[in-house]
């Protein structure tokens, strides 16, 4: 039977590689290599091989955050990891589902033979125009092995939404096929991934903090803000910490933290959490329920303060949203530009 792999690195890519797992491709077997760049226990990994979705299940210990790791992955750029050959050597390999990593090592399975296409990498696929292309780095090793224009052959982008995408349009853009079934299947696998407790909390406002120093002159003007909207429209904030935040005291003295490494995205599947807004700087966040599900009323109103923060026009962020409202007309992701339409947006949620 032919075999589509698929190299994720986030709780992001794995649901929709299990999507495209059980939709587009569902009839080749599905096998799945992680590279740990979130909390994976071996309980999680147990219980991605035990989903029925999946042959098999690996980890690419694939990193950047020492020397060591540093040198092994420039080894790799010229002798591939064992378990990239083992993939471009398998003879059953149909394709390889690709989402924004390694360019060396796609333009290595390219070169074997493999058709290797893109998957949704999140927002940057919509926005991100750089998304699919490799930094200055990569290009210099793949220039010296004269492979960089076999990236060129990567030419498909499988994403939820392509309508929205306002970005590589260069490239073929497939739909990942959602229907109840499938949506049923991927549910039951995040909520074991990822358990969430029901969070029902009514006057109330999600906040998603995004990790950064406190002596930021951005964060603490953005922290005010937060205060403001306490202030203002007379609700709770809770917090919802960066999955890879160390800055959890910051904000226990202040507002209630969510107890949960759980991504957003999860959250919005297993439809446990409610909030009357979700305020964010420039958290991705509050687009994921308009991507992998549209059908959650209670996520459509956000304030992203990106603006009012730093003077910044988030311009790619509000033509999406003009994308989104023209199939989600109840859509309401506000970019207020001075503390009088802050206030008067807080007053009437």
């Amino acid at each position: 039977m032919k075999t589509t792999y698929y190299i994720c690195a986030t709780p992001y890519h794995i649901i929709a590689a299990s999507t495209l797992a059980c939709g587009n491709f569902k009839d080749s077997q599905a096998k799945l290599l992680v590279m740990p760049h979130f909390v994976l226990s071996e309980e999680m990994i147990e219980t991605l091989r035990q989903s029925g979705i999946y042959s098999s299940v690996e980890v690419y210990n694939y990193s950047n955050k020492s020397k060591l790791q540093n040198l092994k992955r420039l080894f790799n750029a010229f002798i591939p990891d064992r378990k990239i050959f083992k993939i471009a050597h398998d003879k059953n390999t149909e394709r390889v589902v690709f989402f924004a990593l390694d360019f060396i090592d796609a333009a290595y399975l390219v070169k074997k033979g493999c058709e290797v296409v893109f998957g949704d990498d999140g927002i940057g696929a919509y926005i991100n125009g750089n998304c699919y292309k490799p930094r200055p780095r990569p290009v210099k090793v793949l220039k010296m092995k004269h492979q960089l224009e076999l990236l060129e052959k990567i030419t498909k982008l499988y994403v939820y939404k392509p309508d929205y995408v306002l970005s590589n349009r260069h490239l073929d853009l497939v739909e990942i096929q959602q229907s109840p079934d499938i949506t049923t299947r991927i549910t039951e696998l995040v909520s074991k991934l990822w358990p969430v407790e029901d969070v029902e909390i009514s006057n109330s406002i999600l906040y998603f903090e995004q990790p950064r120093e406190d002596n930021s002159a951005s964060l603490i003007k953005e922290l005010k803000y937060v205060d403001k909207a306490k202030e203002v429209s007379g609700k709770d904030i809770y917090v919802k910490m960066h999955p890879r935040s160390t800055y959890r005291a910051r904000y226990q003295q202040k507002y209630q933290v969510l107890d949960t490494n759980a991504p957003f995205e999860a959250m919005i599947l297993q439809d446990k959490t409610k909030f009357d807004l979700m305020m964010t700087f420039t958290s991705t966040a509050i687009f994921v329920p308009f991507l992998i599900n549209n059908s959650y009323s209670h996520y459509t109103k956000a304030i992203l303060m990106q603006t009012i923060v730093d003077g910044a026009r988030g311009i790619s962020f509000e033509q999406l949203v003009d994308k989104i409202k023209e199939n989600n007309p109840e859509c309401e992701i506000y970019f207020p530009k001075d503390e009088e339409e802050f206030n008067e947006i807080l007053k009437n949620v």
